[in-house]
């Protein structure tokens, strides 16, 4: 394997991600500095249900295209009318998701305060704080999901940089410009600056990819017959259904807590949770990038039954996670104080929260990039079924542990949550495909073939 050209590959993604997640922490800088505690809690759960909500429109489409473009090694007139068919496909999926969930919008409007009020005080406010923003929320989440699935197909073949930008950047720096030019010191305010700026990300990343295929004579005819036999016919819609469960679940078990807090606690709390989960993130930034990098070369290696590659790749993401990953894990417990602080010194208290957000996202990082080898090697459904139960956990642990012990108690549920997701897929790799991910060790040999088989008997 050339060594320059797994480098160079990861040298763009550090650099590109780096301004994504600088883009990510700057934005809750500017907002939390500005917004009171309480109006901040309230955007919380409005962008943690964006979060969840923009994926979820393109039901795994987007995931399936990026992971089908990974098995091609150029960028011809078969590689661009393949990808233009399976864009088209999951633009398709946002425009019917749009279509169910707008009428949806303005019922849940008149009943989600109704529903809630009779629970308590607070969240009879909060039902109808949240209820005014669904209409806003929907159609934030409509042009997220364009830019992701832009993005996704980006990634897929392999133009890292503009991939990241349109997943990570774009949103958070237009809000950004959007807030200085025209204020905002409400939920209200920054509501509605959030939405713009994903109308400007969605059109920035059409425009991107129409530029990137302009040299391909377009039919829509002949993209569509391409995606079709690039995916396998009807199959392309069942793995990206999987997918799509697979993708909701692992989305609830990171920020439903979130969400649930802010209808359990007050939004003061529900701040500190979402701005000390964002910032344990840090930890996780490495997993992303090297995860993001690798997961085309995971997926071609294996579309060529090249085992020793394919070890070898996951050897290298092991020593990078492992040796890297340690000393960024101890600076974020130790500078938890600090780290919370920059964001208003009201925030500084809330220190605790970080240290049980970052031991979580460090266990998470130190298991390896285990759902990128699942994902890339068939086995989807292994880890839809590992994280539906890793969801359900979550989702009861928060409520329990919140009506216990309080914002301590949501965040003790989502480390928990992380940690068992990642063993048990850890457990699902060696399982399924016969080796640890926690190897350092290379390959330096072709595996025999009597292994290859076994890897491909353990997917039948």
């Amino acid at each position: 394997m050339n060594r320059r050209s797994s480098i160079l590959p990861l040298m763009v993604s550090v650099v590109s991600r780096g301004f994504a997640a600088v883009s990510q922490l700057v934005l809750f800088w500017c907002l939390f500095r500005q917004l009171s505690k309480h109006d901040a809690g309230y955007f919380s759960v409005f962008y943690n249900s964006f979060v969840i909500l923009a994926p979820l429109m393109l039901l795994g489409t987007h995931q399936f295209g990026m992971r089908t473009l990974s098995e091609f090694d150029g960028r011809g007139t078969e590689t661009s009318q393949a990808a233009r068919g399976l864009l088209s496909m999951s633009l398709r999926t946002v425009i019917c998701f749009v279509g169910l969930l707008v009428p949806l919008a303005y019922l849940g409007q008149l009943m989600i305060p109704q529903f809630v009020a009779g629970f308590s005080e607070q969240a009879g406010e909060s039902g109808t704080v949240m209820a005014n923003q669904l209409p806003w929320l929907v159609g934030a989440s409509a042009f997220g999901a364009i830019s992701l699935a832009v993005a996704s197909h980006l990634h897929g073949l392999r133009q890292l940089a503009r991939s990241i930008f349109f997943s990570h950047i774009a949103v958070p720096f237009a809000t950004i410009v959007l807030l200085w030019y025209f204020g905002g010191d409400s939920t209200h305010d920054a509501v509605r600056c959030f939405f713009a700026a994903t109308v400007i990300s969605a059109t920035a990343a059409v425009v991107t990819w129409l530029v990137t295929f302009r040299q391909v004579g377009h039919s829509a005819e002949v993209s569509a017959q391409s995606a079709g036999q690039v995916a396998g016919g009807n199959s392309r819609w069942r793995s990206s259904l999987d997918f799509a469960a697979m993708n909701l679940c692992m989305l609830l078990m990171n920020w439903a807590p979130v969400i649930i807090a802010g209808f359990l606690l007050l939004p003061d709390r529900v701040a500190e949770l979402h701005i000390a989960q964002r910032s344990a993130n840090v930890t996780n930034f490495l997993l992303i990038v090297v995860g993001f990098t690798f997961a085309p070369q995971f997926r071609n290696a294996w579309a060529k039954d090249d085992v020793a590659r394919f070890r070898n790749l996951v050897t290298q993401c092991s020593r990078l996670l492992i040796g890297v990953g340690t000393p960024i894990g101890i600076a974020v417990v130790l500078l938890s104080p600090n780290i919370m602080g920059l964001f208003g010194e009201d925030y500084r208290s809330a220190w605790l929260l970080l240290v049980i957000l970052g031991i979580g996202q460090y266990l998470n990082l130190v298991t390896g990039t285990v759902n990128q080898i699942l994902v890339m090697c068939g086995l989807e459904k292994t880890l839809r079924n590992i994280t539906f139960y890793a969801c359900l956990f979550a989702i009861v642990a928060t409520i329990v542990l919140s009506l216990w012990f309080g914002v301590v108690g949501a965040a003790v549920a989502i480390a928990m949550a992380v940690a068992l997701q990642n063993v048990v897929a850890v457990l699902a790799v060696h399982r399924k495909l016969g080796f640890w991910v926690f190897s350092v060790f290379p390959i330096a040999e072709a595996e025999p073939q009597g292994q290859v088989d076994t890897a491909e008997q353990s997917l039948a």
